[in-house]
């Protein structure tokens, strides 16, 4: 394969897992709205949202999480992911949906096919940075995450998980 095919992929897979990266852990669960029935006084309708039986959650873990060193190599697991599908794991700046392409360590993305049992392994090296087009450098004052999902523009299965350097 060319490099130019091979950087046009990774470059394509990046696009993907952008949508993936965000400060707020998520999962596929599907949710049902429920609506209380009006009250006979003028207090407020009460609306709960609620996850459905059965329905999968992906989860994710680092180890070593905290404590880091730029360049370490961690240890991710990912659970409750569809088995056979292949996810992606990717380093970014921790600035929730604000969250860009320029955050993100693009050239570090490590991917894997999902086991039997849902579950991903990657080993994945982290850098302090700075990493993207916006040089970032993970920090007290940065947060930086891991982010696994599967390869789309709209990931149905993701999990993140926070990271810091020493």
């Amino acid at each position: 394969m060319s490099r130019a095919i091979r950087v046009a992929a990774m470059i394509g897979v990046v696009i993907l897992l952008l949508g993936a990266c965000s400060s707020k852990k998520k999962s596929s669960s599907a949710t049902s709205k429920t609506t209380a029935a009006p009250a006979t006084t003028a207090a407020p309708a009460a609306t709960t949202t609620t996850a459905a039986a059965g329905t999968p959650k992906q989860t994710m873990t680092v180890t070593p999480s905290t404590g880091l060193k730029n360049g370490q190599v961690v240890h991710v697991v990912g659970k409750g992911f569809t088995p056979g599908a292949t996810r992606g794991v990717l380093e970014c700046a921790d600035k929730g949906n604000a969250t860009g392409a320029g955050d993100c360590d693009l050239g570090g993305i490590k991917t894997a096919a999902a086991a039997a049992d849902g579950t991903v392994t990657i080993d994945l090296p982290v850098k302090k940075g700075p990493f993207g087009s916006n040089n970032v450098v993970c920090s007290a004052a940065q947060k930086c995450l891991l982010s696994m999902s599967d390869l789309t523009a709209t990931p149905k299965e993701l999990a993140t998980e926070n990271i810091s350097f020493a």
